[in-house]
């Protein structure tokens, strides 16, 4: 059944600027997102604080607490709607295990939100999509050091008129042999060596054609159009999100945040986010 008309109001309403914080990201990148607390807000103003959530699973997999977590809300006849998500959240140096699986709950619960309409905006390739922001200021680079100065060229010293050219030696006579059925004499000629023969220009190198999973692009750039669609072709078969499917890989932000969007990976990363997929 639908939501009621007051809840769908709020899942569905924009976002106010206030809301969206922003991160940054890998190659100098600024992404949006909200944080959990506005998601909670959102979802006592909607459901008037009648929801509520369940853990499903949890477990740490190389260093990593993943939560997989229910969301269930009102329907406008009064029955419940579940929605689950799995979230994720990398034990750094520091974090205990109960603090990894409260930041991967938390990143659950946001995503089940976006099921219900909360945040949605955010994922849509529209003017309030996440997208590259402005670069940080960078550090001024040190100037490089004055050249010293080169030295004087030696003035050209006055052309000289070009000598007459040697004439060339003639060939030694060589004796052609005589008929071969012995009826002539044998004649003498001079052999004259024939022009050399201008070699032909060597062909140049094909280009080595692009691969478009090579690591050996920078891996400050941004996933290629090809990554990027055999991430979505990857996603589709096996019904999961862009951040269920880069939660496979394990990739999280320099922060230590789970990545939510295919564009804010590095091309590495893409490899990564294939090959886990394709396990």
């Amino acid at each position: 059944m639908p939501l009621s008309n007051k809840a769908l109001e709020v899942v569905t309403r924009p976002l106010d600027k206030n809301q969206i914080k922003q991160r940054q990201g890998p190659a100098g990148m600024t992404f949006n997102y909200i944080s959990t607390d506005v998601v909670i807000e959102l979802l006592n103003e909607a459901f008037v604080h009648n929801w509520s959530t369940r853990i499903v699973s949890s477990t740490i997999h190389d260093g990593t607490a993943v939560v997989g977590l229910e969301l269930s809300v009102p329907d406008a006849d009064g029955q419940w709607i579940a929605k689950q998500q799995f979230g994720s959240c990398n034990i750094t140096k520091g974090m205990g295990p109960g603090e990894a699986f409260k930041g991967a709950a938390s990143d659950a619960i946001k995503k089940c939100a976006t099921l219900l309409g909360i945040g949605l905006e955010l994922y849509q390739d529209d003017d309030t999509a996440s997208k590259p922001g402005p670069r940080l200021p960078q550090t001024p680079s040190r100037p490089a050091p004055p050249k010293a100065p080169s030295a004087p060229r030696a003035p050209a010293a006055s052309p000289r008129a070009p000598a007459p050219p040697a004439p060339a030696p003639r060939a030694p006579a060589t004796s052609k042999p005589g008929n071969p059925f012995g009826n002539g004499p044998s004649t003498t000629t001079a052999s004259v060596p024939a022009p050399p023969k201008p070699s032909a220009p060597s062909a140049a190198p094909a280009p080595p054609r692009a691969n478009p999973f090579a690591s050996a692009a920078s891996t400050a750039a941004g996933p290629n159009s090809t990554q990027i669609s055999a991430m979505t072709n990857l996603a589709a078969r096996k019904n999961l999100s862009q951040p269920d499917m880069i939660a496979l890989a394990k990739i999280s932000d320099e922060q230590g945040s789970p990545v939510q969007t295919f564009e804010e990976l590095t091309r590495d990363q893409a490899i990564q986010v294939i090959k886990a997929a394709q396990l």
